[in-house]
């Protein structure tokens, strides 16, 4: 069952979104899987965002997200081709609603965490290293292969073997060949491992007059019975038809954050790509390497950001970056060449953080600190300073941010701080919110959650400065499960919010979702939002909306999707759809390079209309794909109004990150 968010979550994101070009933004909200168990690998979440004709956002749009339940990373992103991504997970069951503000506008997906599955430690688990003759990491499977006096680290546990592998990803560690296991003072021996990272849990095979099957627990290898691993687990995955490689002499991974390289050499195919001394592949955001590299169409030009890392250990991570931004291209900062630089550091296994600088040598340098703590039991606190400057007949404009989250036995506390400075002018605001959750209506299934806030602010726009306050209440009747695959959940909630300047304002949501699930080709719904707001600083406000939304696939062969939306009280519509379908033409190793891709929109506001679509062909070529697009309008998603791929072409190329 979905929860009521906080109002004041949205206000605090607004203020921390930049403004927004052109009109309102369309985010459509992706889930994948919706439903999965507690402490397994995470769900991730892709976001379109795109203007009120469909023309996606433009790249460097901020897009925040808020969960529930668990934790998302990265928690803001910016967007690319009109597309960001997040990961979320959970160690605790039940149900997390995943809020994406954009430009104070608010969309939400719902993910369900069941509790069939044994708890993982709510901590990160430490970071692992692994060194070898050869090291190896595969961008396509996400994965990393050491052979020859092949070494495993992670804290006390140190594991060699003439063999490992490592899914970064899941957090899976195998070896084969001679097996040996230390912790501590203890030694475990065998032929073949396998070993859950978060978890600390494992088993060792070995084979004498008969198998003989040893379960541990890291650090002191403590025997355990608690053994959930098969036969298959010791099998290592099939890497083989990587296209992307990484070869390097060790390879250091910090879970969520990045996996550091030396002596690192990049391979697309057989093609050896750059040799540097480190290299940094992130696991947030986007993670095919090379793809935040370049980026090209006739449209935009040729964006480049070209990284070289002078330093890489277990402590920090520096680098320096060559940029060119086109002037064909969206986003801060100035067209043509820049020089920036970026140091990531830990000062502890909890406290990590990021210093960005841009545009080193120009007048409008800015400059980005990001740190986060991890207080255990006590929570969580995280800060971020930025000062950016977007043209230097403009002051530059300083904002800060720091957040303290505490998830309490039946509570979440959150105290949030913001300031920022423009030309003189200054605000801030100082917030704390409490939602106390998982509680029940007597014994009938309804579940509620109580919300309260208390802030105050110095000149803050939303509030007109001063004291702000607000409670409400959000109710959640149990899913009618109409049949194994229809389902419909309702979702009502009523929030008062008073300021000092602007009086009394009442909201009330209400949500009503059918959920159809298609078989195994994937899943629709059929939603009906209803929103009312009446009183304070503003006009009563009321709308309601119907949207469509469905998603189909069959494996990696094609995937379809669509979304519709009908705005009841403006008379508006808007439908958009697109197909990918992998044409069967393949090549080496049973691949298929080739894809056709369709996408369309339509939308009427008041008495516009447009219509548009695009057909693109394309082919893979390593991270990447080469797209001949054309379009009959020659401007695909804009009309005549925003922006769009074509830019007044009907022809033209894009070099695209694979999979976007």
């Amino acid at each position: 069952m979905s929860r009521a968010v906080p109002y004041l979550w949205a206000v605090v994101l607004a203020a921390l979104a930049p403004a927004a070009m052109g009109a309102g933004y369309r985010i459509d909200v992706r889930a994948q899987p919706p439903r999965l168990s507690a402490g397994s690998d995470p769900c991730a979440v892709t976001v379109s965002v795109s203007d009120d004709l469909g023309a996606p956002a433009p790249d460097g749009t901020e897009v925040a997200f808020v969960t529930t339940l668990g934790t998302v990373e990265p928690q803001t992103a910016m967007t690319s081709a009109g597309i960001v991504r997040t990961e979320l997970r959970s160690a605790t069951p039940g149900t997390a609603e995943v809020s994406v503000v954009v430009a104070g506008q608010r969309e939400a997906v719902v993910v369900e965490f069941r509790g069939s599955a044994p708890r993982a430690q709510t901590t990160d688990a430490p970071m692992i290293r692994i060194a070898a003759g050869y090291v190896a990491y595969s961008a396509d499977y996400d994965c990393i292969t050491a052979a020859d006096s092949a070494r495993a680290e992670q804290g006390k546990l140190v594991v060699e073997a003439g063999n490992i592998q490592y899914e970064v990803g899941r957090g899976v560690l195998r070896a084969q060949h001679d097996v040996r296991v230390c912790g501590g003072d203890a030694i475990i021996e065998g032929d073949r491992l396998f070993y859950r990272v978060s978890s600390g849990r494992g088993s060792i095979l070995r084979a004498r007059d008969t198998v003989e099957r040893i379960s541990f627990q890291a650090d002191d290898l403590e025997s355990t019975t608690q053994d959930a691993s098969s036969g298959a687990d010791f099998t290592p995955l099939d890497t083989g038809d990587t296209s992307t490689w990484i070869v390097a002499r060790d390879a250091i991974v910090f879970p969520r954050e990045r996996i550091q390289f030396t002596d690192a050499t990049v391979y697309v195919g057989n093609r050896r790509i750059v040799s540097l001394p480190y290299y940094v592949a992130p696991l947030s955001g986007q993670r095919s390497l090379l793809n935040q590299v370049l980026s090209f169409s006739s449209n935009g030009g040729v964006n480049l950001d070209l990284p070289f890392y002078y330093a890489a250990d277990r402590s920090h991570a520096g680098s320096l970056h060559l940029r060119h931004r086109a002037s064909g291209s969206y986003g801060y900062g100035g067209t043509g060449w820049s020089l920036g630089a970026q140091e990531q550091y830990r000062l502890g296994p909890r406290s990590t953080g990021t210093l960005t600088v841009d545009d080193v040598t120009e007048s409008t340098r800015s400059v980005r600190l990001d740190h986060r703590l991890d207080l255990g039991a006590a929570g969580r606190a995280s800060m971020a300073v930025n000062y950016y400057r977007f043209s230097p007949d403009y002051p530059g404009s300083l904002t800060a941010r720091a957040l303290y989250s505490r998830r309490l036995s039946d509570a979440d506390l959150d105290v949030i701080a913001l300031s920022n400075s423009f030309g003189g002018s200054a605000n801030w605001s100082l917030d704390a919110n409490m939602r106390w959750r998982n509680r029940e209506l007597g014994h009938s299934g309804v579940g509620y959650d109580v919300t309260g806030n208390l802030g105050y602010g110095g000149g803050q726009t939303s509030y007109g400065g001063g004291i702000c306050a607000g409670a409400g209440v959000g109710l959640a009747p149990p899913a009618w499960e109409m049949s194994k695959r229809t389902s419909a959940t309702l979702d009502l909630a009523q929030q008062y919010q008073w300021a000092q300047i602007g009086g009394l304002r009442s909201t009330f949501d209400a949500r009503a979702v059918l959920r159809q699930v298609l078989g195994g080709l994937g899943s629709m719904s059929l939603s009906y939002n209803y929103n009312l707001s009446r009183g304070g600083y503003y006009d009563s406000y009321g709308r309601q909306q119907i949207s469509l939304n469905a998603y189909l696939s069959q494996g990696l062969l094609w995937s379809a999707s669509g979304y519709g939306s009908y705005d009841l009280d403006r008379d508006s519509v808007f439908a958009s759809g697109s197909i990918s379908y992998r044409l069967p033409l393949p090549e080496r190793q049973g691949q298929f390079p080739w894809r056709l891709d369709l996408r369309g929109s339509y939308a009427r506001f008041s008495t516009s209309e447009s219509l548009n679509s695009r057909v693109a062909v394309g082919r893979a070529l390593g991270p990447y794909e080469l797209l001949l697009c054309y379009s009959p309008t020659g401007n695909y998603g804009s009309g005549s109004y925003g922006y769009g791929y074509g830019g007044g072409k009907t022809v033209w190329i894009e070099l695209a990150p694979l999979g976007l």
